[in-house]
């Protein structure tokens, strides 16, 4: 789920769903995303009065949590080249529950932060929308947090952005009533997570 190596970043595609290389994704997502925000600066600042708001664009950022528990050892295995059935199976022999951020997955979400993409995209932010599964959620709240997104007006949790493991258990999340209690307020939020989405209390 991370990339491996302090110098690499969380930062992905959301299609990417096992290791690549850190430095082009990056800049696939840096180069687009510098480029979309100034040319939807420039169109709100070229719109003329009747113009309806509806043709203003909206930028979307996507981001992939860190490095977590259950992937250490599958993660070095794809990097080295093993078949994705053999990344699968050790990530099956490492699972745990809600696997959580690594230390080198807070390392990675605290230096996304600190990216050109992510700074240009902090006051910018309206709404964070963020799988249940307390590494997504932690990722988000260390690469947006609420001193840096002062425009933020919402935080949801969506089962919709969860990924989908079958019967691996860090793909299972906490109650909704245990997010709630973790969640509720971030650093102080404005606005906590949200956690009404979510269709059920059990996963």
């Amino acid at each position: 789920d991370g990339m491996a190596g302090k110098s690499r970043y969380s930062l992905a595609m959301l299609q990417k769903n096992y290791c690549t290389g850190a430095e082009s994704i990056l800049n696939d997502l840096i180069r687009p995303a510098r480029r979309n925000c100034r040319r939807a600066a420039g169109r709100a600042q070229t719109r003329s009065p009747g113009e309806p708001m509806s043709r203003a664009r909206k930028v979307i950022y996507l981001l992939r949590h860190g490095q977590a528990a259950h992937n250490i050892n599958a993660e070095r295995m794809r990097a080295a080249g093993c078949s994705y059935d053999d990344f699968v199976e050790q990530m099956r022999v490492d699972d745990e529950f809600d696997a959580a951020l690594t230390d080198l997955g807070i390392e990675q979400a605290k230096a996304a932060a600190l990216t050109p993409a992510a700074q240009l995209a902090q006051p910018r932010v309206q709404v964070i929308i963020a799988s249940p599964l307390s590494r997504a959620v932690d990722t988000a709240d260390f690469v947006f947090p609420p001193s840096s997104t002062p425009n933020c007006a919402r935080r949801v949790l969506k089962e919709e952005w969860r990924e989908i493991n079958g019967s691996l258990q860090n793909a299972k999340r906490l109650r909704t009533s245990e997010l709630a209690a973790k969640y509720g307020n971030p650093g102080g939020a404005k606005h906590p997570w949200d956690t009404a989405p979510l269709a059920s209390e059990e996963d």
